[in-house]
């Protein structure tokens, strides 16, 4: 066997694994429902705000309880498209961080909802009211 032969069959098999790679996530696609793979990608100009709460000690389950609560009330905020807020899961995985104990996520259509949101008197009274008096740490991810 030449070197040009053994060169061709490396190609060959690179090609046969990448050929394989596209019907596999062809699958997937039509496994998975493809409209519901399609709307996991964020549309144009789609803003994900993600925020992650570290209490004070003292903060009791019940006000944390209570922060949750309220936060769900934010979603009547016209520029909020989606709203989530939980507890952290634990995990034993090392790649993982679960030091926070509340996320809360939120997406918009867009950046300058985004901001409206921000401003909005709802929200500075939630954030002076609820999350302010209870925070150790906050980190802000918006994507």
């Amino acid at each position: 066997m030449n070197s040009d032969n053994g060169m061709w069959q490396g190609e060959n098999m690179q090609f046969s694994r990448s050929i394989t790679r596209f019907f596999f996530f062809l699958s997937v696609l039509f496994l998975c429902d493809f409209h519901t793979v399609a709307a996991a990608v964020a549309a144009p100009g789609q803003v994900n705000h993600v925020v992650l709460l570290w209490f004070k000690n003292g903060t009791s389950a019940q006000q944390v309880q209570h922060i949750i609560e309220q936060t769900r009330g934010l979603a009547k905020i016209k520029e909020i498209k989606k709203l989530s807020v939980g507890r952290a899961i634990p995990s034993q995985r090392p790649i993982v961080d679960d030091s926070f104990q509340l996320g809360i996520y939120m997406q918009f259509n867009n950046v300058a909802e985004m901001n409206r949101y921000l401003q909005n008197k709802k929200h500075v009274q939630f954030v002076q009211q609820h999350i302010k008096p209870h925070i150790r740490k906050i980190v802000v991810y918006d994507f």
